[in-house]
């Protein structure tokens, strides 16, 4: 039973837990859901698919030090892609004045990573992951790492001993909700509001506690994002009903603040549960506390959520267009399109199955320059004629490039088209892989 090491990389993006390609290729060093270069690499990735046991006969000092320790864990999700379109429905929701409050992301079927990073209290300068024995299949003690890292050395290229960051993999529906930035929540807010949200789901929708599941992220940062999952076998379809019905929010954010011990008519506050003797002061196990979030429970606290509860109780929503068809949406590229070289390009794209532009001719007024092509959130893409070989031109696009980098825009430019392979080959987070 010799475990296989795959030689996985993954690309875990720092700022909102977005994961990247894995396996090979020469992605760009930007998130492709929020434009941010914090991507953290990880190279030996290990899945774990199955894993054998033995019983103990009785717990030991070593198994009480395990669970006291821990462990670093953290979440990442990637939407999966249908014709080489996102496949995420995005609603947001505004306030009563027509202000953002939360934007929402609705994946069906969206791939889930759960790493382990290591030990919780490893030294900050010890890499990721653990040390695996590929002759035996059994994990080796971090206090043998020194014996391990010698035998690796004498053994160079037998593979037998590896370090290897372990992680499982599953397809869930999940459901992104990321509150405005404009609201400048804080990590006990979006931990009071993770829970809030989380009861208030469940009640509402009478979901037991195994059937849904939330963390914030990124796991290794201050929390911007709420992720929601079902977590149950098959789903039950309710992350999917809160973005498209308009009256889900507002319900959803009254339960929450009825949870808080708040009247969600008066915003009245109530001190406690209807059966509970001692009021709740600033959270308890009736409305923000739980089992699951016992590590953030000096940062919970019911009245640091309540005004954005209010806000979201008298909230409407907003849907973005349904994504048309990827033939609807090559023509419309097309229409745009300002040469046949342009056209010529995107019939190249299609013809290899690769991910469309998400616009064309998409003007960025900060730099003075229209894009021949734009992929959201941050990439330009100039198709160039002859025209771009005089040295004007040539000077012109240059201190266009300049300012667009400077911005945090990505640029490629498709001159030669016997070479347009080549740099779309180098960029297969942005335009697919080769088919």
């Amino acid at each position: 039973d010799d475990p296989s090491l795959p030689a996985g990389r993954l690309k875990l993006c720092e700022n909102c837990g977005y994961i990247h390609s894995t396996g090979g290729g020469q992605d760009p060093d930007l998130c492709e859901m929020c434009g941010s270069k914090s991507l953290k690499h990880m190279d030996n990735m290990f899945r774990m698919r199955n894993v054998a046991t033995r019983r103990r006969d009785r717990i030991s000092s070593d198994e009480e030090e395990r669970l006291r320790f821990g462990y670093t864990l953290c979440t990442g999700f990637r939407f999966v892609e249908h014709g080489g379109m996102p496949s995420h429905r995005d609603t947001t929701i505004l306030s009563s004045s027509g202000t953002e409050l939360l934007s929402l992301k609705y994946g069906h079927g969206a791939d889930l990573w759960r790493i382990n990073l290591g030990w919780a209290n490893r030294k900050s300068d010890q890499p990721d992951g653990f040390i695996l024995n590929l002759d035996k299949g059994t994990w080796m003690k971090e206090g043998t790492l020194g014996k391990a890292e010698e035998f690796m050395e004498e053994t160079a290229g037998t593979g037998r001993i590896e370090r290897v960051i372990p992680y499982v993999q599953d397809r869930k529906n999940c459901l992104l909700i990321t509150p405005s930035p404009e609201l400048g929540l804080t990590v006990g807010q979006m931990h009071s509001l993770e829970a809030a949200l989380k009861q208030s789901l469940q009640q509402l929708y009478q979901l037991e506690d195994n059937e849904l599941s939330c963390e914030a992220l990124p796991a290794l940062g201050d929390p911007t994002s709420l992720l929601f999952y079902e977590s149950a076998e098959g789903g039950a379809g309710v992350l999917r009903r809160i973005t498209e019905d308009n009256d889900a929010f507002p319900k959803i954010a009254r339960k929450a603040l009825e949870i808080c011990h708040f009247n969600p008519d008066t915003s009245e506050d109530l001190h406690k549960a209807p059966h509970a003797v001692e009021n709740c002061v600033v959270a308890c196990y009736d409305c923000l506390m739980s089992y699951g979030n016992q590590k953030f429970h000096g940062q919970l606290d019911r009245h640091s959520i309540k005004d954005l509860l209010t806000r979201l109780a008298g909230s409407s929503a907003t849907k973005a267009p349904a994504a048309a068809s990827r033939s609807s949406h090559l023509d419309m590229l097309r229409s745009k399109c300002d040469s046949e070289l342009e056209k010529k390009w995107l019939d190249y794209l299609d013809a290899r199955g690769c991910k469309l532009p998400s616009d064309a001719q998409r003007c960025i007024e900060s730099c003075h320059t229209v894009a021949d092509f734009f992929y959201e959130p941050n990439v330009a893409v100039y198709i160039d004629g002859p025209v771009h070989d005089y040295a004007d031109r040539a000077q012109r696009d240059a201190g266009q490039e300049e300012c667009l980098e400077d911005a945090g825009y990505l640029v490629l430019r498709f001159a030669d088209w016997e070479q347009w392979s080549v740099t779309i080959d180098k960029y297969p987070a942005i335009f697919g892989g080769k088919k």
